[in-house]
């Protein structure tokens, strides 16, 4: 069964991250960005959305991966987390240790798990 990701932060960065799911056997279920997505073409008929929130609840994915400025990354991770889905989260994944402190909180209570990407080293993460 094909694992289904999602992408918040489909530009920049996210085109490297797109390019890799592209590439896997995984089925990429929605885009999210607040800019118009470049290169929309490189995945045809998956939406794109420019709220997180409703992209988590109608395309239910098993993994997000949060590509975003790093302000927005714990209320993102939050949201996926509590919306039952795994979490690639680039560096760096907070910026406060009260922020880690939350975020690690809210990963126990749903049961679920968070990965830090790091973007210099072009890892395959997924």
């Amino acid at each position: 069964m094909a694992v289904r990701v999602a992408l918040i932060g489909a530009n920049g960065h996210g085109l490297w991250h797109r390019r890799q799911i592209a590439a896997s056997s995984h089925t990429l279920v929605a885009l999210c960005d607040v800019a118009p997505v470049t290169d929309p073409e490189l995945h045809p008929g998956v939406p794109v959305y420019t709220d997180h929130t409703t992209m988590l609840a109608e395309q239910r994915p098993d993994i997000v991966i949060v590509v975003t400025p790093p302000p927005t990354h714990r209320p993102i991770a939050i949201d996926a987390l509590r919306a039952g889905a795994d979490v690639l989260l680039e560096k760096p994944p907070v910026l406060t240790l009260a922020e880690h402190e939350d975020l690690s909180r809210v990963l126990e209570e749903a049961g679920r798990r968070i990965q830090v990407g790091f973007q210099a080293l072009g890892s395959a993460a997924l």
